[in-house]
């Protein structure tokens, strides 16, 4: 019999004779009125630590000590950002993230967000673009996606812990080491010459199908046929535990014979020159379930004689990303990459596939959008963009679509509308203007109207109702 059941049968009891006690009379009334706001209280008491408790454990909040050390180590980098961005506009998320909510907590603009009220088309429209997101659409993760997407969606600064090196990121300053800034970010719009037509998504949940459509967003936006990634294959893969599966699905066991404590396999690739890759390694099953995190290696082992140790970072996998970083290279490396499993005796996982991003036609592409990107100034409730183009076309907006939001070009109001379902964008005419956009929530200022009607009426009905009677009839002459 567990505690809580014992508690439980307890406190009945206890109640159970209290309530013959109220028959009987056998303490005094005052006497059984003490009693029971203790029973109460003590009940009360031990509801509230079960629920804590339980929410402790399937919330895993992190204690005390860890929570002061991520305020200490993030805060002053936020700060940071926002000293530096000023009245700008950039975005900034962490590799590792403290929270879901690291943006909201800690003051910056991020991509990353754990909320109720999520805008569905927009987290949508960032699944097949890589992003992780879950079932409801409630939970978006940054971690684990390409270059491409943190320039397009303005991720200009990144918290960056044990992670490979980023192509075109470099470090902000020698006193905060950890951060570093994007130098192919945009801002939050791009202009499109002519107008922003959709690209055609692909609704499948794996690598290619993400790489497609992220080439296909940037080549809609770009008004170009630029390939980015190619898929290579590699050169070898070793492992000491057994290797078994059907179809696309890989198993790794530990032999019993094995006194390890973990299931690894190590490939080798050769990386061309001008990279930054990505290893997909999906549908992740750990047996244990406490333990569902991958360790990841790099080595450098281009000089035979010598294995250079590149990075070496954990993973937690059911909550990120389809894409790995690797790292970036300037020129043909040959690289051993190992994927370990801690405290698991055996695994289960998709085929794997490796991915590169020439840097090259990526800088190129990146280059020319920015060259497009409005200046953006941040204002109350919305946004201000200036731009000077040679034709009309639209600005492409990375902001989930609502019908709450609001546009003017030169103080003249224009429509904003959808775009990929889930973004914005608004028609500009050619020259130099300036866009504003603002915010107000659809339905609110006819919520207020009703809410001030309904007092007015609630007033006007109590005074009517309870407004003094004239006595009808003559006084009576003494």
């Amino acid at each position: 019999m567990t505690s809580q059941v014992m508690l439980t049968f307890l406190f009945g009891l206890a109640y159970l004779i209290l309530s013959i006690n109220s028959v009987r009379k056998w303490i005094s009334a005052h006497l059984f009125v003490i009693i029971l706001f203790v029973f109460m209280t003590i009940e009360a008491g031990v509801n509230a630590l079960y629920q804590v408790q339980g929410i402790q454990k399937e919330w895993n909040f992190a204690s005390r000590d860890y929570y002061n050390t991520q305020v200490n180590y993030i805060e002053p980098i936020a700060n940071k950002v926002n000293e530096l961005i000023g009245s700008g506009f950039a975005r900034m998320d962490n590799t590792v993230p403290d929270t879901a909510n690291d943006g909201m907590k800690y003051n910056f603009n991020a991509l990353s967000q754990f909320s109720s009220v999520r805008n569905s088309n927009a987290s949508s429209n960032m699944r097949q673009l890589g992003f992780h997101t879950d079932s409801t659409y409630l939970n978006l993760r940054y971690p684990g996606n390409t270059l491409l997407m943190d320039s397009i969606f303005g991720i200009k600064y990144n918290i960056s812990q044990a992670q490979p090196p980023k192509f075109g990121f470099s470090p902000v300053s020698n006193a905060l080491s950890n951060l570093s800034k994007n130098s192919n970010a945009m801002g939050l719009g791009v202009f499109v010459p002519n107008g922003f037509e959709d690209a055609k998504f692909t609704d499948k949940a794996q690598a290619s199908s993400f790489i497609n459509n992220q080439t296909a967003l940037v080549n809609a936006l770009t008004k170009s046929k630029t390939t980015f990634f190619t898929p290579f294959y590699t050169t070898s893969e070793e492992t000491a535990d057994k290797i078994t599966g059907a179809g696309n699905s890989v198993t790794l066991t530990r032999p019993k014979t094995s006194t390890a404590t973990d299931v690894s396999v190590t490939y080798g690739i050769t990386v061309a020159a001008n990279s930054q890759i990505y290893l997909s390694v999906p549908n992740i099953t750990y047996l244990n379930s406490n333990a569902e995190n991958t360790l990841i290696t790099i080595s450098d082992v281009s000089n035979p004689k010598m294995t250079r140790s590149l990075n070496s970072y954990y993973v937690g996998t059911n909550d990120t990303g389809s894409f790995l970083n690797l790292g970036s290279f300037s020129k043909e490396t040959k690289l051993k990459v190992t994927l370990a499993f801690p405290e698991n005796s055996q695994v289960t996982f998709d085929t794997t596939s490796f991915w590169r991003l020439d840097t090259e036609a990526y800088q190129k592409e990146m280059a020319l959008l920015q060259s497009r990107s409005p200046k953006t100034e941040m204002i109350k409730n919305g946004v201000r963009m200036t731009y000077t183009e040679k034709e009309k076309g639209d600005i492409f907006l990375t902001i989930p679509y609502d019908k709450g939001w609001s546009a003017k070009v030169d103080g003249k109001k224009v429509a904003v509308s959808k775009a990929q379902s889930g973004f914005m964008k608004v028609s500009v005419p050619a020259g130099s203007h300036r866009l504003e956009l603002k915010f107000f929530p659809n339905g609110l200022k006819e919520g207020i109207i009703c809410f001030i009607l309904g007092i007015l009426l609630f007033i006007g009905y109590n005074y009517f109702t309870n407004k003094p009677k004239k006595s009808g009839g003559t006084k009576n002459e003494s």
